[in-house]
């Protein structure tokens, strides 16, 4: 049931933009798995270099999904309306099935069943959604403000590419992650929607999979604040 309403909308308009966002990136990335296999190419990554490279692409694919509500001012009321308590469980679920679509399509559905690996991906991506919140907001630069490859947003893209490096050497190589440091904080009204976000996906939500994978997450996004 809806149990909060802002400008964005309802709780369930937002749960129900979430699944519609792992719709599509499933989708997208199933038909880009099919190019490549048509073309001789291998289906999943072989390579840190190569891991790294899909995991950022398919990262960046999913929040773009939200530039649209970003771009407008709004999208730190539906990170809010995500994060309220009564809603995290089901924020916690739907970005958890987000990981697992990338995990099996860069890596392959066997190595998407491991819940630590899954809550690194959910960290990279929260913490890019942070910084997505934060950046082009001094200006409106020339042409599609939208695009990915625009100059807008590419201080978010530049901070996930690293953040991709870094949870795929953690996940091909063991590599301890470091802290997501150098998040420039989102401005003083995205403030509150932000911290609820990194409380929830640090607390007992992502536990749902296993308590490792909380770990993992509480480690990282309270440092991002």
């Amino acid at each position: 049931a809806s149990s909060a309403t802002s400008p964005f909308g309802s709780a369930d308009l937002v749960a129900f933009f979430m699944e519609e966002c792992n719709k599509n990136l499933g989708r997208q990335l199933m038909e880009e798995n099919n190019v490549r296999q048509e073309q001789g190419g291998n289906v999943t990554g072989s390579t840190v270099e190569s891991v790294s490279l899909r995991i950022n692409k398919a990262l960046q694919m999913r929040l773009s999904m939200v530039l649209p509500f970003v771009a407008s001012n709004r999208w730190h009321e539906g990170m809010a309306i995500g994060a309220l308590p009564q809603n995290a469980y089901r924020t916690a679920q739907q970005l958890d099935g987000m990981a697992t679509i990338v995990l099996e399509q860069v890596l392959g559905k066997e190595n998407s069943n491991n819940p630590t690996q899954r809550a690194a991906i959910v960290a990279a991506y929260a913490a890019a959604e942070l910084h997505l919140l934060s950046d082009g907001k001094n200006g409106i630069v020339s042409g599609n403000s939208l695009s990915l490859s625009g100059e807008r947003y590419h201080a978010t893209w530049t901070f996930l590419e690293a953040r991709s490096a870094e949870v795929t050497r953690f996940i091909v190589d063991g590599v301890q992650l470091p802290s997501f440091n150098g998040v420039p904080l989102p401005n003083p009204n995205h403030v509150m929607a932000a911290s609820a976000v990194a409380s929830s996906l640090a607390g007992a939500a992502l536990s749902l999979a296993a308590p490792s994978a909380a770990a993992v997450a509480g480690d990282i996004l309270p440092r991002v604040m």
